[in-house]
């Protein structure tokens, strides 16, 4: 059965207190109390980190078995050598995870790559922010939406609902991330989403 995972890019927020965190909840606790709520989040700090493993075995033992981690590429993959010189890294990197590309110049969104994708099972990112959306097609048996708007309405909300619900129907799963920011809204609006879906 396909499974829908919802959350955020990011936990640690003392901002997000009292609407998602209650009001006098430790910072170390953050993520356990999270992981009570949503069922994945997005690792954004190892886009400019390398992470110790000791770290990692820690957050899986302060979240459930069913949780995920979804993992940003370090910029020296993505944005440094810009893909150019990693040919070592790439593939062992992309054999231990299921992949999502996020592309953010539309001359990526062609069916010449899009059929690349499809070709190895991984998933074209779609991301929505305020300047750009990433057309949402299918490439993989999983989808991933990155949605950055500040603020949704309930009928956008709902078309996300909708969708999500379609992509379940055909047995894919999906990962949802809402935009980390100073207000807990996006969090709440994963827990929204989730809820939906239950």
């Amino acid at each position: 059965m396909a499974q829908l995972y919802v959350g955020t890019s990011g936990w640690a927020y003392p901002s997000w207190k009292p609407d998602f965190y209650p009001a006098k909840l430790p910072q170390k606790k953050f993520l356990q109390h999270y992981a009570t709520r949503l069922n994945t989040v997005e690792v954004n700090f190892t886009f400019r980190q390398l992470v110790k493993e000791t770290t990692t075995q820690k957050w899986i033992e302060e979240t459930p078995a069913g949780f995920r981690f979804g993992v940003k590429a370090h910029q020296v993959i993505t944005h440094i050598k810009r893909l150019k010189g990693t040919g070592d890294f790439v593939p062992r990197f992309l054999s231990t995870i299921q992949a999502a590309f996020e592309f953010r110049n539309p001359s990526w969104f062609t069916d010449e790559i899009f059929n690349l994708l499809r070709s190895g099972n991984r998933a074209l990112c779609v991301a929505e922010t305020e300047e750009r959306v990433t057309p949402d097609v299918v490439t993989a048996d999983f989808c991933y939406y990155r949605y950055r708007k500040p603020s949704y309405t309930p009928d956008e909300r709902r078309a996300m609902v909708d969708r999500i619900r379609q992509h379940l129907s055909e047995q894919r799963n999906v990962f949802a991330y809402f935009k980390h920011e100073d207000t807990p809204e996006g969090a709440l609006y994963a827990v929204e989403i989730l809820k939906e879906n239950n």
